[in-house]
């Protein structure tokens, strides 16, 4: 039985055991959580939070003296007023009681996109350049020698550099000992960079199978758009891959941008066939958000869907979300409401980053597709459970119906084989009846009508009687296995009629040798058989007044040759009555040929068999 599609997949029914998916579910969202407490408990560790700084737009290299620096509070964003690389400075004072005596380091969670970071004018790190930005999403730790600092006032200077399509942002500054800020920034840096390379393997991993699914079950298309999804999101997490490796080039925002525009179509197309909705119309509309996005994240917002991509964004993800809800209120089932928890994450992530989040906090909107991912992998696996289930069910049960057909089969043929014995009992004995009939039956009632009217003589009637034996004899001979060997067939013919040959001074030459086995031996032909001999012999008794008679086999053209040869007077074949006309009847009941050559030195009768 095939397994049911993803559409018809709420008609299952009964409790089901955990997956190894689920596990893996429930694995993953407990490394988010200590992540989460991990960070959080960073926080609260030693060291100067500064978040009032001094900017000024200037690209010199060194910090200007004397300018007219502005007042910002952190987290702060610069945007360039026109093309080209521009840059700014930023400057925070603090104040130490001491010089530490261990080793510092100066952490910036938010440092994008390029620059360079000084304490008390040393130079201390950089950052990304403005050629790669997408290095700027590691948070940042640089080290900083006790040396550096001093007792009393303190500066941090940071250098920044940016692009017209990427602002520069620069979020709180930390300062303190390295041990206690590099916990802080190995945490972030797992919730920036880590996690959502190990997302990325993952959901191409995912939608790598879901492809190979649909293209082992094309009628499916439920998986198919799954795994478009999928790679889709990968995608979209492409640059993450790459950040931190030497000399690879990041894939670029078009390629980013392209997954993010089809990830949100594809998943919207996904809960549509899941849903078992196809409208062609509506789709060609949504294919259209595509090409608009594209552009949109591209030129960042400068074209006029700047203001507005949000919101039709904002539809197309909540279309899914409305078709999984009429999915979970149709079939009300927990495959359909699970599906639908997990569909809202980025409606959720989207709302917190815009109006609750903090504008340096991490972007957890890469995340917002992780639910739906591992439901999705926990369905798949859960449905392959159930068809497992379902198929080792289905042969248990055929395998059961099997043996009972067996063993049905077995007693039917038992049946079959017993009546076939009672058949072939039944016709035996309608052949023994039979030949007892025509043969001795019937010389027992003609030699009965001479005896009545007077007729016969003593002799007569012992040779009549004589004769019925040997027939009765050939018939009980008739009866016993031969083993398809036709030699002891002919060694009961020589013992039941070699001493009346003698008692009528007829010599036998007896030539038989070994023949091959002939599977033809049924009680019936043997009969046969043993009667055409019986009648050559008697011929010779009767008329040839011969003085010997031999009998011969031998392999003569792929048939076994029984000759019977005498040395009496000839004789034609015309005039000799239905005896002959009977000899050869029986031949070709045994699909055989006989012969016979008549001459004045004797006559010869050959019998042919075939070897069957």
């Amino acid at each position: 039985m095939r397994p049911p599609k993803w559409a018809c997949s709420e008609r299952a029914r009964g409790p089901r055991e955990p997956t190894a998916a689920g596990t893996a579910f429930a694995r993953v969202l407990l490394l988010l959580t200590l992540a989460c407490v991990g960070a959080a408990m960073a926080q609260a560790g030693q060291g100067l939070r500064l978040e009032r700084a001094e900017f000024i737009a200037d690209n010199s290299p060194q910090p200007p003296e004397g300018a007219a620096w502005q007042p910002v509070v952190l987290p702060d964003l610069q945007t360039a007023l026109e093309p080209g690389v521009f840059g700014g400075w930023y400057r925070l004072d603090f104040h130490l009681d001491r010089r530490p005596d261990d080793l510092q380091a100066l952490y910036l969670p938010t440092f994008a996109y390029a620059g360079e970071a000084y304490v008390n004018g040393h130079l201390v790190g950089r950052s990304a350049t403005a050629d790669r930005p997408e290095f700027a999403r590691v948070p940042h730790l640089f080290t900083v020698s006790p040396s550096l600092l001093q007792e009393g006032h303190n500066r941090v200077a940071l250098r920044m550099q940016w692009k017209a399509t990427f602002p520069a942002r620069l979020g709180p500054v930390y300062i303190g000992p390295q041990s206690a800020l590099a916990p802080r920034q190995k945490a972030r840096e797992w919730l920036a960079i880590t996690g959502l390379q190990l997302l990325a393997v993952f959901s191409a991993t995912l939608g790598l199978f879901m492809l190979v699914l649909w293209a082992k079950r094309r009628d499916e298309t439920t998986l198919g758009w799954f795994g478009v999804a999928a790679l889709s999101y990968t995608a979209y997490l492409s640059d993450f891959l790459f950040i931190g490796t030497p000399g690879a080039p990041g894939l670029g925002m078009p390629i980013q941008a392209a997954g993010s525009a089809l990830v949100d179509v594809a998943t919207v197309l996904f809960a549509m066939r899941y849903a078992g909705w196809r409208w062609p119309r509506a789709e060609m509309v949504l294919w259209g958000y595509v090409p608009l996005r594209l552009h949109d994240d591209i030129s960042s917002g400068l074209w006029w869907g700047g203001p507005v991509m949000p919101y039709i964004s904002l539809v197309v993800v909540s279309l899914w979300v409305l078709v999984f809800a009429s999915v979970a209120w149709r079939r009300r089932n927990i495959e359909s409401f699970v599906l639908l928890l997990a569909s809202p994450g980025c409606l959720i992530t989207d709302v917190w980053l815009s109006h609750f989040a903090a504008p340096d906090a991490v972007n957890i909107v890469p995340y917002s597709f992780l639910p739906l991912f591992v439901v999705m992998g926990w369905l798949l696996v859960s449905r392959f459970a159930r068809s497992l289930a379902e198929s080792e069910r289905l042969g248990a049960q055929l395998e059961e119906r099997v043996s009972s057909k067996h063993a049905e089969l077995e007693q039917n043929y038992a049946r079959m084989e017993q009546l076939t014995r009672q058949a072939a009992v039944v016709q035996e004995r309608q052949r023994i009846m039979s030949d007892m009939h025509d043969g001795i039956g019937g010389q027992l009632i003609s030699t009965l009508s001479l005896v009545e009217h007077g007729e016969a003589s003593m002799d007569r009637v012992a040779a009549a009687l004589r004769e019925c034996i040997d027939d009765l004899r050939l018939a009980i001979d008739s009866l016993e296995p031969t083993d398809d060997d036709l030699l002891p067939v002919l060694g009961s013919l020589r013992y039941r009629l070699e001493g009346r040959l003698k008692q009528q001074g007829i010599a036998l030459d007896w030539q038989v040798q070994e023949v091959p086995r002939l599977a033809c031996l049924t009680p019936q032909n043997v009969l046969h058989i043993l009667r055409i001999l019986q009648e050559a012999l008697t011929n010779v008794l009767k008329h040839a007044q011969a003085t010997r008679v031999g009998v011969a086999t031998m392999v003569d053209e792929g048939c076994v040759r029984i000759r019977v040869s005498d040395n009496g007077r000839g004789f034609a074949e015309q005039g000799r009555g239905r005896g002959l006309a009977n000899m050869r009847d029986r031949a070709r009941t045994l699909g055989g040929k006989l012969e016979i050559v008549p001459s004045a030195a004797g006559t010869t009768l050959s019998l042919l068999l075939p070897i069957c």
